[in-house]
């Protein structure tokens, strides 16, 4: 269940303790609206179980798979080749039919060439076993595989399962939502005059959500350059002062 789906029926069930606290009210249209909410609740609560199931199934299923891969799988196909490289020099048509899949590849890919190597080897059964291949590696390996091939259909089916569970859990939110704002146009003229049962409310039928981030602050501005200083005022130059003697002195 993702977190848009959760708060969503968080506030259904919100809503139906407050109706709880109020008298109970004979509107028909109010009472067919609280049914409706309940049985969605209800609901929920069925469908989120088998989501986790689901859940549960498909991890359950993945962990078998890994393991039949790294233990049983993995070692048979490993003995089936190394028996089968001995006779590959003698017999050409086995030379790239026997070759042990990588473990780093994809689980995918390594059933398809584990599943090809047992092909071949079942149409030379005879010679395998000759070059030391024991009695029952084959079967052994046609059963690690079927199990293998078990599991992933069980893996397919949980997430499946899960999956549309998570779809039907978006719906019934959804439907949640519709219920609570009918019911919100009772509740406003029921309380037209108590505006804190409206406000209490209007609180109970809201949808919480993430709370915004707070917008960064924006830069303060760069302060106005400081206007440059006024020239100095220039004294005016007085004439220079004559060194000869006045005659009438």
């Amino acid at each position: 269940m993702d977190g848009k789906t959760r708060r969503k029926l968080t506030m259904a069930a919100t809503v139906i303790d407050f109706i709880k606290q109020q008298p109970p009210s004979t509107d028909a249209g109010f009472t067919a609206l609280v049914t409706d909410l309940e049985g969605l609740i209800t609901r929920a609560d069925e469908v989120a179980r088998q989501q986790q199931d689901g859940l549960t199934a498909q991890a359950a299923a993945t962990r078998r798979r890994n393991e039949l891969r790294r233990r049983t799988l993995r070692d048979q196909t490993r003995y089936l080749v190394r028996v089968a490289e001995r006779t590959t020099a003698a017999n050409a048509e086995f030379a790239g039919h026997f070759v042990m899949p990588p473990d780093h590849g994809s689980i995918s890919a390594f059933l398809t060439a584990a599943k090809a190597a047992l092909t071949k080897a079942q149409t030379q059964k005879d010679l395998l076993l000759s070059s030391g291949l024991n009695a029952t590696a084959l079967d052994d390996l046609q059963t690690s595989i079927d199990s293998f091939d078990d599991e992933t259909v069980r893996q397919n089916d949980a997430r499946h399962d899960h999956i549309s569970a998570r779809i039907e859990l978006a719906e019934i939110a959804a439907q949640c939502v519709a219920v609570a704002k009918a019911m919100d146009g009772f509740y406003r003229l029921e309380f037209a005059d108590a505006p804190e049962k409206l406000a209490t409310w209007r609180s109970a039928s809201a949808v919480v959500g993430h709370s915004p981030r707070h917008p960064a602050a924006a830069p303060a501005p760069a302060p106005d350059p400081a206007p440059a200083p006024a020239p100095a005022p220039q004294l005016a130059t007085l004439p220079a002062l004559s060194t000869r003697s006045d005659p009438k002195a």
